[in-house]
């Protein structure tokens, strides 16, 4: 903890803004802010650590109760298809989960370094935690964060 005095920031809301700002020379950061940090002039060189890394996906979901249930299809429909996913990936600068989005990327975006990891990266998808470990990951989440 004797660390914390050194840090620009705990979150990764604010990483990328001190990257960008120079406040920073270093930093773990999402993929995405990464490449938006790149995009708005930070001289970022995104690396994979050799102990691996995280890959999740985001979820689209509909609840069993929704009101306007064919509207939320309608939606949920719209995200998946190829050319709607790459647009989103081309904003948020995440790989995109749909299959046929490579032809709608922007060339930046289709071979930024962080949606390439190289050979042999590590990868390990990330799981729901069972109740007791939240509970312990929330409570030194919390002190850290103090």
């Amino acid at each position: 903890m004797t660390a914390k005095a050194d840090w620009a920031s705990f979150g990764s809301d604010v990483a990328k803004d001190v990257l960008v700002s120079g406040d920073a020379a270093a930093g773990m950061i999402w993929s995405g802010f990464s490449a938006k940090a790149r995009a708005e002039g930070a001289p970022v060189e995104y690396a994979f650590p050799e102990e691996g890394v995280i890959v999740w996906m985001d979820n689209v979901v509909l609840l069993k109760d929704a009101p306007n249930r064919d509207n939320a299809l309608l939606f949920m429909n719209f995200l998946l298809e190829p050319e709607n996913a790459a647009a989103v990936t081309n904003y948020a600068q995440y790989s995109a989960g749909v299959t046929g989005v490579a032809e709608f990327l922007e060339p930046e975006v289709a071979n930024s370094p962080e949606s390439n990891p190289p050979a042999g990266v590590k990868t390990q998808f990330v799981e729901a935690c069972p109740e007791d470990v939240q509970v312990l990951y929330d409570a030194i989440w919390t002190n850290l964060k103090k």
